[in-house]
């Protein structure tokens, strides 16, 4: 900070002779009103060209005639001098160049605080230009100070090298990580979308096939019931007229069903043709004996108990007790029985016995 330039001699001069010029009208004034006034009369104001005058005068009597007590440059020059101390505590850790800069600035500070003893502000503070370069130069003092102590301390670099290596890792590591999804977020929601679609059109796609699966399932499965049923019919043309000679007592319809044996039938109320369940439920599709007698007494017995109501015989022989001792009576039942369960399937389907 530039040192305030300090009054020369001849200013004193003229400030002295401006205040004798106005004091010594004064006390004239005053000497003048006591020698005719007496100590009864009320002293008169001041005439308005002295009002005020006081207060006009005080700065320049205070620079001219000091107030007594020490000056306020002294505290100024004591803390400026606190300051060169810490100055010069932490000399050793400065470099020349540093201290001399500072130390010339607190010695041209101080000088000025010496020749300006009285004209200093009284209060050390930031409110004047003084102060604010005092507080500048303390600031950086502490400052240089602070940083001397931190490197007078033993520095491990190598220590110091590996936090540095490892915040930077880690910030690469990051960024790395950061760059990583923010490429492949877009790529897995579209990979997810991709794979959201394949399935959808792949399960599509299995229930497509499911269904041709099952219509040529069910295609081979209605080609080979009617390739079957061909069969069967062909079959049957083949030994139609036989059938309808042997097993006329089966297949035609009548008002007569089996019931709880061969010889006990019940009336029903539509004529329909024997049921192959009430003949295997009565054993007489079996290839014994005992078979063959059941099968020839449901064929051959009814047309002699009531044959107006009975089916025809046909070809298939009446039932006697004599009849299975007859050998050829014998094979045509065992080939009637035989015919019957061989066309079976075709008979029920075309309604030439029931189920």
């Amino acid at each position: 900070m530039t040192p305030s330039p300090q009054p020369s001699t001849g200013m004193k001069d003229l400030l002295q002779a401006a205040v004798l010029l106005c004091v010594v009208p004064l006390l004239f004034y005053g000497g003048y009103s006591l020698l005719t006034r007496t100590a009864e009369t009320v002293p008169e104001p001041l005439p308005p060209i002295f009002e005020g005058t006081k207060e006009k005068l005080t700065p320049l009597i205070e620079v001219l005639i000091p107030p007594p007590g020490p000056p306020p440059g002294d505290a100024w020059v004591a803390e400026i001098d606190r300051i060169k101390a810490k100055l010069t505590a932490i000399a050793p850790r400065l470099s020349a160049d540093q201290f001399q800069e500072l130390n010339l600035r607190l010695d041209r500070l101080r000088k000025h605080c010496v020749e300006r003893r009285t004209q200093v502000p009284k209060q050390i503070g930031t409110e004047s230009l003084l102060g604010q370069s005092l507080l500048r130069t303390a600031e950086t003092i502490d400052r240089l100070g602070q940083k001397s102590e931190e490197s007078a301390l033993p520095w491990d670099w190598e220590a110091e090298f590996a936090v540095a290596e490892e915040t930077r890792l880690d910030q690469r590591k990051a960024s790395i990580e950061k760059q990583f999804d923010d490429q492949s977020r877009p790529l897995m929601a579209e990979h997810q979308n991709t794979l959201v679609r394949i399935t959808r059109d792949n399960r599509q796609i299995e229930d497509d096939v499911q269904r041709k699966q099952d219509a040529i399932a069910t295609i081979r499965r209605n080609n080979s019931e009617r390739v079957d049923q061909q069969k069967r019919r062909t079959a049957f043309e083949k030994d139609k007229k036989e059938i309808e000679r042997l097993l006329s007592p089966f297949i035609t319809p009548a008002y007569w069903q089996l019931s709880t044996s061969a010889r006990d039938w019940k009336k029903t109320a539509e004529a329909k043709p024997v049921s192959y369940r009430d003949l295997e439920r009565l054993e007489a599709l079996l290839p014994t004996i005992e078979g063959l007698r059941e099968f020839a007494t449901i064929g051959g017995f009814p047309q002699h108990v009531n044959p107006t109501t009975a089916r025809p015989l046909g070809a298939f022989p009446a039932f006697y007790d004599t009849t299975l001792s007859d050998p050829a009576q014998l094979e045509t039942i065992k080939r009637a029985q035989r015919l019957l369960k061989e066309h079976a399937p075709y008979l029920i389907e075309s309604g030439l016995l029931l189920p």
